[in-house]
């Protein structure tokens, strides 16, 4: 329950009761304290109802904490907490958040297991689970998590590659006029995420780099800067020729690319060429192939992809990283063996 607290425009006393604010009493500050606190207790003493956050649901919360994500986050993110929530309110909805044990929680958790759900689908539903909860108290609309020590499968990056080969049969399963290729090129020589690279306009274009302001940035933390190499920088200087405003990548019919028609696209693709790969892939793609070069160091390798920091290529590549001929010479070196070869 929250303490009662003092306006000074009006000299008055108040606190939270029953979910509405109660004038306790008014008069100087000081003087008027100590009443104001025997008429809060008296009151809160007095009320029959519980506290709001003794009777609010899990549903209820969800409604309130979705409602806050799409105004704070981005359409993308708001999504997945609506998508991995859903489950979880069809399962204890109903429940009063005050009386919600990890118990509950975990039968939920055991339900996505029967249903097929992967550890790293798992990973992200509880995250989004405790992200929820965590609001919740957050904004004091509850007293506690209850999924605070609730633990998630560990999760496992996808060593998702594409063999020269693929990447060759795909290209060749388009003409060379076609916009979608110009898209995958430029995809694949930039390492940019699939929406810096159908959203990215002339206006963005300084140099040889792109230019993202923070608030056209992922997280709308910083600036966002794509370098380009002679390949993307000749695609864009093309581009932003034909296309002075509005996104420079478009389809035949001149309409910007989306997500969705950029996935229809893949899809027509993959049954064509029996080459099935996500957009994503392709960034995935460049980054593993940068580590195995050994060529560039990873704190530039981040700046490139516009990682902040080396944490994301740790988690994700690490993998990668060990395996890679350049760390296989190194150990070779380190050990003596190079020098006998």
């Amino acid at each position: 329950m929250r303490k009662p607290f003092y306006r000074k425009f009006n000299a008055s006393w108040y606190a939270w009761i029953n979910e509405k604010q109660a004038r306790l009493i008014k008069g100087p500050k000081e003087a008027t304290r100590e009443a104001a606190i025997r008429k809060w207790h008296q009151l809160a003493g007095e009320s029959k109802r519980a506290e709001p956050g003794q009777k609010l649901t899990v549903r209820q919360l969800a409604g309130e904490f979705l409602e806050a994500a799409k105004i704070e986050t981005s359409e993308k993110t708001y999504k997945w907490y609506r998508f991995c929530l859903k489950s979880f309110i069809q399962k204890v909805g109903k429940a009063r958040v005050a009386k919600l044990k990890p118990i509950h929680i975990t039968r939920w958790t055991h339900h996505l297991v029967a249903a097929g759900w992967s550890d790293n689908s798992l990973n992200g539903a509880i995250r989004a689970v405790r992200r929820m909860f965590n609001w919740g108290e957050a904004q004091e609309l509850i007293d506690r998590n209850p999924a605070r020590r609730m633990k998630a499968p560990r999760y496992t990056p996808r060593d998702v590659r594409i063999p020269p080969e693929d990447w060759a049969t795909l290209l060749a399963g388009m003409t060379d006029d076609d916009p979608f290729k110009v898209f995958l090129l430029a995809l694949r020589a930039t390492g940019a995420r699939p929406f810096e690279v159908r959203t990215v306009e002339a206006r963005h274009v300084a140099g040889r780099t792109w230019t993202f302001e923070v608030k056209e940035s992922k997280g709308k933390r910083r600036r966002r800067a794509v370098p380009l190499n002679d390949a993307a920088y000749a695609i864009t200087q093309a581009l932003a020729e034909k296309h002075p405003k509005g996104p420079l990548f478009r389809n035949k019919k001149g309409k910007p690319w989306t997500a969705y028609s950029i996935n229809c696209r893949l899809r027509r693709l993959a049954e064509k060429t029996g080459v099935k790969i996500t957009a994503y892939a392709i960034r995935h793609e460049f980054v593993s192939a940068a580590i195995e070069t050994g060529k560039v160091d990873l704190v530039s390798l981040a700046n490139i992809v516009g990682h902040a920091d080396l944490t994301m290529l740790k988690k994700v590549y690490s993998h990668l990283e060990a395996n890679s001929p350049h760390l296989q010479k190194m150990v070779k070196e380190a050990t003596g063996e190079a020098t006998h070869e």
